[in-house]
């Protein structure tokens, strides 16, 4: 599905492309993010992240896997430099990056956007493993079509299949702090899935980071060359579409997809569909 040596840049013209067809019509614990005369950019897509159970995303290990994964994956378009505060420190470092999203000093490229803006991205965390000196979690991701009521729906290659429309892709992420130092400052937590918060943040303005660096960020290779296919991503396939099975490449409902345009239709969501979550809602504490 993927090429991995193709770079990031013609993977989202390619995505872009399909849009075009498809849709038409209508102390070291809060150390503080460098000052910006950038302002914030707006995020025009929405994350939403769910766990495997007995994993808590409000928790301050999910938490740090969160911001890595929406970090990075924002940084393909804003540049390293103005996606979450801390990012560009946290991930300079690294040993392995997705290459997905460009490289650890990716510059602003907004072309990159084009194949965001209608999109959710439902994320899932797998496995997680955290001590006081090292998180790491794998995370499996699907891209889902979020669309006007008023859609009006062609026939593209980008829309005749599952992973045509989703576009999955797994990472296995990994961060690491010296034992000694304090685990940083958390977000407060979001207990409501599906109410949006009025003081909640795209961009957290605080550094979710520190003292915590990112060791790597890997992007795994399924079977039949796909992306996203391991066996416990597939298997939150089957509990997110009930009824639904298959290989990774057949993968679909029990009856069977005819139209050119049914699997784009069976898996988009209207707008405004769900809110982000977990939110990113600010610390509490008189030194946050």
């Amino acid at each position: 599905m993927r090429d991995r040596n193709r770079p990031l840049t013609k993977i989202t013209l390619a995505f872009a492309a399909a849009t075009a067809l498809v849709l038409t019509g209508c102390s070291t614990a809060n150390t503080p993010a460098p000052t910006s005369t950038q302002p914030t950019p707006d995020v025009p897509y929405t994350t939403v992240w769910s766990a495997a159970d007995g994993i808590n995303l409000n928790a301050r290990p999910a938490e740090l896997i969160r911001a890595t994964v929406e970090s990075g994956e924002m940084s393909g378009w804003t540049g390293v430099d103005y996606s979450f505060p801390g990012f560009a420190d946290a991930i300079a470092n690294a040993t392995d990056y997705n290459g997905y999203w460009g490289n650890t000093t990716q510059p602003p490229s907004p072309d990159n956007l084009v194949s965001l803006d209608w999109r959710l991205f439902a994320r899932h965390i797998t496995t997680l493993s955290a001590t006081d000196s090292h998180v790491t979690a794998r995370v499996c991701t699907l891209h889902l079509p979020l669309v006007d009521q008023d859609v009006v729906l062609k026939s593209t290659g980008y829309t005749s299949s599952f992973g045509s429309v989703t576009q999955p892709y797994t990472v296995d992420v990994t961060l690491t702090k010296p034992a000694s130092t304090t685990p940083g400052t958390s977000g407060q937590p979001d207990r409501a899935p599906d109410i949006h918060n009025p003081r909640a943040l795209d961009v957290p303005d605080w550094n979710v980071f520190s003292p915590w660096t990112i060791s790597s960020i890997t992007l795994l290779e399924g079977v039949n060359d796909y992306y996203g296919t391991e066996p416990e991503c597939m298997a939150w396939w089957r509990q997110k579409y009930p009824g639904w099975d298959g290989t990774s490449l057949t993968f679909g409902p029990p009856a069977p997809i005819t139209t050119d345009t049914g699997f784009f239709e069976a898996l988009m969501i209207t707008r405004p569909g769900p809110p982000n979550y977990p939110e990113w809602l600010g610390p509490k504490g008189a030194d946050a």
